[in-house]
């Protein structure tokens, strides 16, 4: 009976003939076998055996010397059935039963990139687990030469790859635990220039609930690049930050709770909600009334980034009791469509591989799969009633939480829930629990400033109060002077986390039909504190029913909101205001804005003097 060969060459190169280990000879022999071990199989030139051991300064006798290390390996090998074969100028080592952790390791990588594309990250994760616990130590440490100093860099660079594979499986399937927080701090000194393991330990950071920390790993990389390489951050690092400066709820899932063996559990499909949530107890009040039975609908609309998704996850988490059979979430953005959402969900329902590929198989399924149960349906980010239909005609009796842009017409029974600001109030809570009580404490004033500058836009809130906690050296006051000046100068260069809000409200503006984007533009390039329809019409030179369904289509998006006079109508917050002034200047040009200006002027001047009421003290003439 033949041997088992094993190698490592994670740590000392070391040799076992089953369980007993074998010693491998000099440095430079070790050398040699590591040569013919790492190519798994592949021959080796003569050539490159000699500078494996010698680099570029090999003795005159290294021809032989080479043949005597061989000679004695295969003695090593007796008995095994692995050789060390003569193919022309080459050597190869084969046959035999041979393993290697450095080939494991290889074979396990691959193993786990298969499961992660099938949809089983823990599967990927167990099979990295056990074969990095025995990959340690400095690879060929003690084996000498320009060659094995190489080869150090390469396998340890291999197993990093490897623990970040594991890693990025692990936060796809569990939450992270303190040693996957160290495995990943220990990634990012090791490459602090390696955007992928900075991006998994800032979402590991922010999955424990540490937002401030992860931002500081993100500012960290991003001066670090700057610095060292004269480049900005990548997009996937930028777009990790990103969301989780706006509190993505898709970066946190809950997994669903273990039910007891003799129930079915629910379906608990439901990201995590923000860890800074703060107002909206009317809003909350009004969902609690408006999903208490089945088959009932609600409605969240307003602008991008007011926190229509943060407020519609509060509401399923403390409605969760209510719905005992689970409560399914998708954003329509990223689902592929309404066929995409379905098979999402009917994979949720555990309704196996045989999915119908058309839409209607699926509405039929769902529907076979919903009956009997109490599910409450989060679909995020609708954009078109066919959608909505379509769900409605798949889970007629689920309860439905919906968030939109825009007012989605077609839904007659929902319940609405449009979002405005955030009060005074309900931003300086914010800025507190993000920048810390003492921070507000000590300059309270500049922080009123700074929410007020905000408009109480929650997602500029959010941005503002990360920008006063990611600069303790600055003043609020300082802060807030930045701001203003960025809001009043179209041309100023924007920082990263002004383009988080602007981008979001953007989104609103590309909804926008031509004529309703250039009304917008009109009002951002004078900023009125109110403007009728009829000061619309003459603004832009239109006809009053024109005006009318522009100032329409804006209110659908919250571009513009009613005031209580009727017909007359205001910008929802300087952010807006600025959006659409840099979109004026950019798209109609400094005259053209500069006209209107003139224009508005002009307008304004003439309401005053017809609204200048008649003196009571002038004198009568007879």
């Amino acid at each position: 009976m033949t041997a088992r060969l094993r190698f490592a060459a994670f740590g000392p190169l070391r040799m076992w003939r089953d369980a007993e280990e074998v010693p491998v000879g000099s440095p430079q022999q070790q050398a040699l076998l590591a040569a013919l071990v790492l190519v798994e199989g592949r021959p080796v030139t003569v050539g490159e055996l000699i500078r494996v051991v010698w680099h570029e300064n090999p003795p005159r006798a290294a021809l032989g010397t080479i043949r005597t290390y061989l000679s004695r390996l295969r003695r090593l090998l007796d008995g095994t059935g692995a050789e060390i074969s003569a193919l022309a100028d080459s050597y190869r080592l084969s046959g035999g039963q041979l393993s290697a952790d450095v080939w494991e390791l290889d074979a396990a990588v691959t193993h786990a990139q298969q499961l992660l594309r099938a949809a089983d990250p823990a599967g990927a994760a167990r099979a990295l687990d056990a074969v990095l616990a025995g990959s340690t130590g400095i690879p060929l440490a003690g084996v000498p030469g320009y060659w094995a100093e190489t080869q150090r860099t390469r396998l340890a660079d291999r197993r990093d790859m490897a623990a970040e594979l594991r890693l990025t499986a692990r936060l796809e399937s569990a939450e992270p635990t303190a040693e996957d927080l160290a495995d990943l701090a220990r990634l990012v000194d090791t490459h602090p220039l390696r955007e992928a393991p900075r991006a998994l330990l800032m979402l590991a950071l922010y999955r424990r609930g540490r937002q401030a920390e992860a931002l500081e790993v993100f500012r960290q990389g991003h001066q670090l690049l700057r610095d060292e390489l004269a480049v900005e951050p990548g997009p996937a690092l930028q777009a990790t930050h990103r969301r989780i400066l706006r509190g993505d709820p898709s970066l946190i899932v809950v997994a669903p709770a273990p039910a007891p063996p003799s129930t079915p559990a629910p379906a608990v499909f439901l990201p995590a909600g923000l860890t800074h949530f703060v107002g909206r107890e009317t809003e909350l009040g009004l969902l609690r009334s408006a999903l208490s039975g089945p088959g009932r609908v609600a409605v969240i609309t307003g602008l991008s980034g007011s926190g229509r998704t943060s407020l519609a996850l509060r509401a399923a988490h403390e409605l969760a009791g209510s719905f005992p059979d689970g409560q399914l979430y998708t954003d329509l953005r990223d689902a592929g469509g309404i066929g995409g959402v379905l098979q999402e969900w009917l994979r949720m329902l555990g309704a196996g591989p045989d999915i119908p590929a058309t839409d209607g198989g699926r509405v039929a399924m769902f529907s076979s799969l919903m009956a009997g149960r109490r599910l409450l349906l989060v679909v995020d980010n609708a954009t078109d009633t066919t959608q909505v239909s379509l769900l409605r005609r798949a889970a007629p009796r689920a309860t439905l939480l919906i968030t939109s842009a825009r007012r989605l017409t077609s839904v007659p029974e929902a319940n609405w829930i449009r979002l405005g600001g955030f009060r005074l109030d309900d931003s300086l809570g914010l800025i507190t629990a993000v920048a810390g009580r003492a921070r507000v404490l000590g300059e309270p004033a500049a922080a009123a400033r700074l929410a007020e500058l905000c408009g109480g836009h929650p997602l500029g809130v959010l941005v503002a109060a990360h920008r006063v906690h990611g600069r303790p050296r600055w003043s609020i006051a300082a802060i807030a002077d930045q701001l203003a000046e960025q809001l009043s100068d179209p041309y100023a260069a924007s920082h990263d986390d002004c383009a988080i809000v602007s981008a979001a409200l953007s989104r609103s503006y590309q909804m926008l039909a031509p004529l309703p984007a250039q009304v917008l533009r009109a009002i951002g390039a004078v900023r009125p504190e109110r403007i009728s329809a009829a000061e619309v019409a003459e603004l832009v030179g239109l006809p009053l029913h024109q005006a009318y369904s522009a100032l329409d289509a804006l209110d659908d998006v919250s571009l513009i909101v009613d005031t209580e006079d009727e017909n007359h109508y205001r910008l929802p917050s300087h952010l807006v205001g600025f959006l659409a002034l840099r979109a004026a200047h950019s798209i109609d040009g400094d005259d053209a804005v500069m006209a209107m200006r003139a224009r508005w002027d002009a307008l304004t001047a003439a309401r005053d003097r017809t609204l200048t009421p008649l003196r009571t003290d002038a004198p009568c003439s007879t």
